[in-house]
């Protein structure tokens, strides 16, 4: 009996300073671990939208290719197919002169300013796609943009594709 009497005495429980310690490193930890998985979320999702955005183009590019391919050289009739200037087609294949760029000038300049509206002709959700015409039919460049707000919220993403007529491929 003296034994566990001895030991009852000489047992003490945590101060709140000690509980208060813990408590702090167990929520930095916690704090810590969210912040953690919550950048890899995001940077899931911006993978995603980044592969969504390269399908969107992807298929931009099969339906000029297509375009060029069943018009051959009456395209250069298609004023914005074959000279310098944006286009897009639609779901059903339809080529469209959206005037995009509106006041700005150039590809490069559009993006850089680009501001999300969800109205117009070239978009699919939140992605705004278009594409750009360098040059004549026989030799031409195109290059087709995407652009959307981030998830990452520093401000826009972008995925680009070329694709390249070269002479007398049509």
């Amino acid at each position: 009996m003296k034994r566990w009497h001895s030991l009852r005495l000489n047992m003490r429980g945590d101060t709140i300073v000690e509980v208060l310690i813990v408590m702090a490193i167990l929520g930095s930890s916690l704090a810590l671990s969210y912040a953690v998985a919550n950048q890899s979320l995001l940077q899931g999702r911006d993978a995603q939208e980044h592969t969504e955005a390269l399908n969107i183009l992807q298929g931009q590019i099969e339906q000029l290719r297509d375009f060029i391919i069943t018009q051959g050289t009456q395209t250069s009739s298609v004023p914005y197919v074959s000279q310098t200037s944006e286009f897009c087609f639609d779901s059903s294949g339809k080529l469209i002169h959206p005037g995009g760029l509106g006041e700005f000038s150039t590809p490069t300049s559009f993006i850089s300013n680009f501001l999300p509206v969800n109205t117009g002709n070239c978009i699919q959700n939140f992605y705004h796609y278009f594409i750009y015409s360098y040059g004549n039919l026989a030799n031409s460049n195109y290059t087709a943009y995407c652009v959307w707000p981030s998830v990452l919220g520093n401000g826009n993403s972008q995925v680009t594709l070329s694709y390249k007529v070269y002479p007398g491929s049509i």
